[in-house]
């Protein structure tokens, strides 16, 4: 059994309807058009295209893992996270807290042939996602911590706020370990809770994408999806 990790310390979902109340009806509409589109989206792709229910973790599941049970990132939120990075060919990709994979399934949909990992902290669930892609040679899901088994050969991280601000420091300093000096690599990260981890460190370049105005999150403080490089060079201001 891997070692559990902090919490995530996203805002409940009751605090979240709460907030709701300060939304014009105009922002209020953009919102409710937004969710609408999103579960269309999403049905059309898990029932029809990928067969498969990414959505259905049951949080019992993950509660003996000391985090919160997660989504699975939206496949509209997909398609613009990924407007934004443009996955080369020779990528290795990299989920991070994969669930059953949906991300995995919609690369693959989208005609990835990339090497791609994903790691899942829960053994049922990793389970499952081998299950699903066990006829997919090009993928990989690994049972487990990722900071116990860290990638040597990844060029690209996906991660929807897995975990809290101290797994993300160890996530980061794993990631200059293995990588700084040697190539560049990219996080796309969506719901990026903990940037300030990566922010007014030198050695990575960030591009954030605000929340959109309809957003109980818009004034967080932190982006909606960003893409943070780690620089491939090495130099004398390196941050912590």
């Amino acid at each position: 059994m891997t070692q559990p990790v902090e919490k995530n310390d996203d805002p409940s979902r009751l605090l979240k309807l709460w907030n709701l109340r300060r939304l014009s009806f105009p922002l209020l509409a953009q919102k409710l058009s937004w969710i609408v589109r999103e579960k269309i989206s999403d049905w059309v792709f898990d029932q029809i295209i990928a067969r498969q229910a990414f959505d259905s973790v049951p949080r019992p599941t993950l509660e003996h893992l000391g985090i919160n049970s997660s989504s699975a990132t939206s496949t509209l939120m997909l398609k613009k996270i990924f407007r934004l990075y443009h996955i080369q060919p020779h990528e290795v990709l990299v989920d991070v807290g994969c669930g059953r994979g949906r991300v995995i399934a919609w690369w693959l949909n989208m005609g990835c042939n990339n090497k791609i990992y994903g790691y899942e902290l829960d053994d049922d669930i990793a389970s499952l996602a081998k299950k699903k892609f066990a006829g997919h040679e090009n993928v990989t899901i690994i049972s487990g911590n990722i900071l116990d088994r860290f990638p040597t050969d990844a060029d690209v991280f996906y991660l929807a706020n897995p975990f809290g601000a101290k797994t993300t420091g160890e996530f980061k300093s794993r990631l200059v370990e293995t990588y700084y000096g040697k190539k560049e690599i990219a996080i796309v990260s969506f719901y990026c809770m903990h940037i300030d981890v990566f922010r007014n460190d030198p050695r990575f370049n960030i591009q954030e994408i605000d929340f959109p105005k309809w957003s109980v999150a818009r004034d967080s403080g932190f982006p909606w999806y960003a893409v943070i490089r780690l620089t491939a060079s090495s130099g004398k201001n390196e941050g912590s």
